[in-house]
């Protein structure tokens, strides 16, 4: 009898250990799903924040670097204009105009492997 009596009491703290043990997985869930989230702003936001910034720095600095330094070099000015004269030099071939049909080209036969009845 005495055990009948017991019963409620036991069906309470099984109920009690088992809504403490819900409630405990729940709340690592949910610092888990925040932790995750928080991860997955930092790796897809702030990371390539951070590579851009830096990326944009090193290659002003450089650029200015290179400024700083033809103007106070005693670099002759035909040095510096072979890049006009081969920029001169591609356009009298049309090397642009050659290039430009040469990755139309490539971008179709890339874009046909995707279509099924192409092959």
């Amino acid at each position: 009898m005495a055990l009948v009596a017991a019963i409620p009491g036991i069906v309470t703290g099984i109920k009690a250990a088992v809504t403490g043990i819900i409630g405990l997985i729940s709340s690592i869930g949910l610092a888990w799903l925040a932790f995750k989230a928080f991860v997955l702003g930092i790796v897809y936001v702030g990371i390539p924040l951070l590579v851009y910034n830096f990326a944009v720095k090193f290659i002003t600095d450089f650029i200015q670097f290179g400024m700083n330094y033809v103007e106070q070099s005693e670099v002759d000015s035909f040095v510096i204009e072979l890049t006009g004269m081969g920029g001169w030099m591609a356009q009298q071939i049309q090397l642009p105009t050659a290039f430009s049909i040469f990755m139309g080209f490539l971008s179709i036969r890339f874009v046909t492997r995707f279509i099924p009845f192409m092959k």
